[in-house]
């Protein structure tokens, strides 16, 4: 709704003697057009604006009386946002949220700069937010009653935002890595990194600046926040790693899809065709927990990273094996094991050493399949992906930017014209924080481990339509109500029947359950099985025994279910 109409229906209540109403759009919103908002220089030396919302702001817009906890655990994100198609005009903001695998929490917005480049400095970007942050890690933060202890989880970014941030070299650069100290070498007019085994940076050198060629001029100001790791709490983020990055560059290769490619790779136009034709097929039948649910190469250019992350992570494995030859497809097969495992919050931080060496071996033999030249930053971060695992006993998909992605597109919603784009932003801000509605949605919430949807075509109360159970929806119809058992079988719903105070589902379990692909392991270690028949016995199972939600591949007479690493 305009301001205009708002406006205009004040003007009609009021006239009908609803008088205690505000004359205009701003007081009845509650909307505050100044927010203590500077100017800051651009990279490209222009005036930029800059306003900082602030963390304490934030967390007690959506802390409530539902967060038990006494530590708030806080990830970071901070990345540039194109504003319009047709302008340079752009926000870098500096984005929090709340990270603990109980609670389901929304981004809130800790500053945010506009202009037509990123900010030249970014100590001057970075300097209200280190003050608070470091006041909040030393001192802690009372909301309400309650004191509750703060902790930096680290950030999680894209490769330019990093280096950015920390003051470092690009990721062309021939000290570039994050994470070790290895010097790249020219191939092909691109900047290559093959050492696997180089010396890996520590917090210690980083501050000491050991390797003076990693560093731009200047002290990162990060470093003033209390127990801060430069080196490993700057997450590499496998949004813009595995799945824009390395998962969409290897369907590039052998789709043609860039103007350089390996020839060697390339796939036929009739595989190609057939590949998208098997896509189409095993894509019929998307769960509800997916939002995007075609994979078709037509549109491989308009392809976001849930699709990329759908492909390697779910039916990449099994779409692929009769598309490449057996070498390639075994190579592909060792970088989907390894992401399995490190987003499996069941399998993650026992496997971290294997899922490491699956990944070293993949890089390793990058050469051998898409050239020489394949051996880029990008790929090169996959030999040090797994310690982000290990350093912070998380799967990968709880520290990803793909939160933040969606916050991002919420914001470019909030602007109108193209007129002040950051006074916009702080208007509409302001009125989000005077709607009890508004902030009681942005809160943080508790999950639950169950919420019935009872079924009221049926006569009985008993028979209930679809339950979400710790996160995931499961109903009576495909594709959502294949679940994997406690006891490792694969299992159809047909009906939700609550008894007493339990739950019961009915179906028909499949005959067998067995591995799709047996190297670089087992499958069905990894959740990815081929399914034989399902039984005429039918079956009535407590939700107690279901393990997991699966995805459900059909083609022809071949069944494949595959387990879900995620709910959203």
């Amino acid at each position: 709704m305009t301001v205009e109409l708002i406006e205009n229906l004040l003007e009609i209540l009021r006239s009908e003697n609803h008088h205690d109403l505000p004359k205009s759009a701003t007081g009845l919103l509650q909307t505050k057009s100044n927010e203590n908002i500077q100017v800051m220089k651009s990279l490209k030396n222009t005036n930029g604006s800059y306003v900082y919302f602030g963390i304490e702001e934030g967390l007690k817009g959506i802390i409530s009386e539902e967060y038990t906890e006494n530590t708030i655990q806080l990830l970071f994100n901070i990345d540039g946002l194109p504003l319009y198609n047709s302008s340079s005009q752009q926000f870098w903001p500096n984005l929090g949220l709340i990270v603990h695998d109980k609670y389901d929490s929304n981004p809130f917005i800790v500053a945010v700069y506009s202009g037509d480049s990123k900010p030249k400095n970014v100590n001057d970007f970075l300097k209200d937010f280190v003050q608070e942050v470091s006041f909040l890690v030393k001192n802690g933060l009372n909301i309400g009653q309650k004191f509750f202890k703060i902790e930096v989880i680290g950030f999680s970014c894209d490769t330019p935002a990093r280096a950015f941030i920390k003051k470092c070299k690009g990721h062309g650069g021939f000290y570039s890595c994050e994470r070790c100290e290895t010097r790249g070498k020219t191939i092909n007019k691109k900047r290559v990194y093959p050492s696997i085994n180089s010396r890996l940076r520590t917090k210690r050198g980083f501050i000491k600046q050991r390797q003076r060629e990693h560093h731009l001029d200047g002290r990162a100001l990060l470093l003033d926040i209390p127990d801060f790791n430069p080196v490993n709490s700057v997450f590499l983020d496998s949004m813009h790693l595995l799945y824009l990055g390395i998962t969409k560059w290897i369907l590039q290769q052998l789709l043609g899809a860039k103007m350089r490619v390996n020839r060697k790779c390339k796939l036929s136009q009739n595989k190609i065709k057939h590949l998208n034709s098997i896509l189409n097929i095993f894509t019929r039948h998307i769960s509800k927990e997916f939002q995007r649910k075609k994979l078709d190469l037509d549109s491989f250019a308009h392809w976001k990273a849930t699709q990329f992350r759908f492909f390697l992570n779910y039916c990449g494995a099994l779409v692929l094996r009769k598309i490449v030859n057996k070498k390639m497809y075994h190579h592909f097969l060792l970088l989907v094991v390894a992401c399995r495992i490190l987003n499996d919050p069941e399998l993650c931080v026992e496997n971290i050493n294997y899922a490491r060496d699956l990944l070293k071996k993949f890089f390793e033999l990058l050469p051998s399949f898409y050239g020489s030249d394949s051996q880029i930053m990008n790929s090169h971060n996959l030999i040090h992906i797994a310690d982000d695992v290990e350093y912070t006993n998380m799967p990968l998909s709880a520290i990803s930017a793909f939160p933040f992605e969606n916050f991002l597109g919420k914001i470019k919603r909030m602007i109108g014209g193209k007129n002040k784009p950051l006074a916009q932003l702080v208007r509409r801000v302001s009125e989000q924080k005077a709607c009890p509605q508004m902030m009681m949605k942005n809160a943080i919430h508790k999950k639950k481990c169950l919420i019935v949807n009872p079924d009221v075509t049926h006569k009985s109360k008993n028979y209930l339509k679809s339950i979400i159970l710790r996160g995931f929806e499961l109903n009576t119809t495909k594709p959502n109500n294949i679940v994997k058992l406690d006891s490792g079988k694969v299992f159809s719903i047909t009906r939700i029947q609550r008894k007493r105070n339990s739950i019961y589902l009915h179906g028909y379990a499949y005959k067998t359950v067995t591995d799709a692909f047996k190297f670089p392991c087992k499958s069905t270690k990894v959740g990815i099985m081929k399914l034989g028949r399902l039984s005429n016995r039918k079956r009535i199972i407590s939700i107690d025994n279901i393990f997991k939600k699966c995805v459900l591949f059909e083609n022809g007479s071949h069944s494949y279910a595959v387990t879900l690493l995620h709910n959203s």
